[in-house]
């Protein structure tokens, strides 16, 4: 009885080589410091931000210039919704591409749509229905939509739809009012969504 309870010696040399023991000894608190620290496998995969001249991340889903000031999505979504976003309505042919940013207790909406959608080129305006949405919380009371009631000028172009893959791609410039008659300039704007 005694023989059956002994447990054998494990020789643990021939399985670790002095290099692998040198590389378990670096690589094993760098993992467990990973799962301590607050960052998360997404942002450890995000690509290091590249501005460009106007102050945008070359690598943003979704960047503007509204009236000069930088305009991006926030991460920030309570309801857990997609950020920013692109839909596409297949029976209707519209395209829809838009964010939000959420930050101190304000929110702020940015979307346009383009109707009669057929495939990837420039739509401008006044020559094709264009819908834009600016929401800011601040400055429109509660129950004003901030929808823009027409705007003057500018364009969508969609350099990329892929119906495969679900990708949009592409580049907007607006010149438009908001519903207290202040003009708005959206400029240098850009969307890389899936939908």
């Amino acid at each position: 009885m005694k023989n059956l309870l002994k447990i054998p010696k494990l020789n643990l040399s021939r399985f670790l080589k002095p290099t692998k023991i040198f590389a378990m000894a670096v690589l094993l608190p760098l993992v467990g410091g990973w799962g301590a620290t607050s960052c998360s496998l997404a942002d450890a995969l995000k690509p290091t931000p590249q501005i460009d001249q106007y102050g945008l991340d070359k690598n943003a889903a979704f960047a503007c210039l509204v009236n000069g000031q930088k305009w991006e999505p926030s991460s920030k979504n309570p309801l857990f919704v997609v950020n920013p976003s692109a839909d596409y309505d297949v029976q209707n042919k519209i395209l829809g591409v838009g964010g939000e940013n959420v930050r101190d207790k304000s929110f702020e909406v940015f979307s346009m749509r383009v109707e009669n959608f057929s495939k990837a080129m420039k739509y401008q305006l006044p020559e094709n229905k264009i819908t834009l949405m600016y929401y800011d919380q601040k400055k429109f009371p509660y129950g004003q939509t901030g929808k823009i009631p027409k705007a003057f000028s500018g364009y969508i172009e969609v350099s990329k739809f892929d119906t495969i893959k679900r990708q949009t791609t592409g580049t907007f410039e607006f010149k438009t009012l908001d519903y207290n008659g202040d003009t708005l300039n959206i400029t240098a704007g850009r969307f890389n969504l899936n939908f």
